[in-house]
């Protein structure tokens, strides 16, 4: 039997199961149908459960643990887990590469509010709060894939039950 997790670092590698599972690379693939085909569909080359300064490749996805808040309204040991997601893509064309992150931004939203529970996680539902949209850096991406990198992130929400 597995045990289920009820902390920041059981939602964490819950979220970041999540965004290796098929069911991402579905919400992903749905994001690409019918759109323009000149923007690539490029699966997550690495998901980090961490910040890492730089990428081993592109597209990369950091999971990173923002904040808990114990829920004192509750007579129970609940805690309001708070991770932001960072999505990171790198290519030569600003346009493409804006469109191609709103797409995985549209899919990260897409499958958590889809599959709702984490796998492993005793907690409740995921809550999706807000995007935000990183400016594209041009400074010379040090992996080669390209000469830019833009970055964006999700925040989810999720509640955790008991420790």
């Amino acid at each position: 039997m597995i045990a289920l997790a009820a902390d920041m670092e059981g939602v964490v590698d819950g979220v970041v199961q999540t965004l290796l599972s098929p069911a991402f690379a579905d919400a992903l693939k749905k994001e690409w149908e019918g759109r323009e085909v000149a923007v690539r569909l490029i699966y997550p080359e690495v998901v980090y459960d961490d910040e890492v300064e730089t990428p081993s490749g592109y597209p990369a996805a950091e999971v990173i643990a923002v904040e808990e808040r114990d829920n004192e309204q509750s007579g129970a040991e609940e805690v309001d887990n708070e991770v932001s997601v960072q999505w990171s893509i790198a290519g030569d064309n600003e346009q493409m590469m804006a469109r191609q992150m709103k797409r995985y931004m549209r899919a990260t939203r897409r499958v958590f509010r889809q599959q709702r529970m984490l796998p492993h996680v005793q907690g409740g539902p995921v809550r999706v709060g807000r995007v935000n949209y990183g400016l594209t850096s041009t400074l010379r991406n040090p992996t080669g894939q390209g000469r830019f990198v833009k970055t964006a992130s999700i925040t989810l929400f999720v509640q955790t039950f008991g420790r």
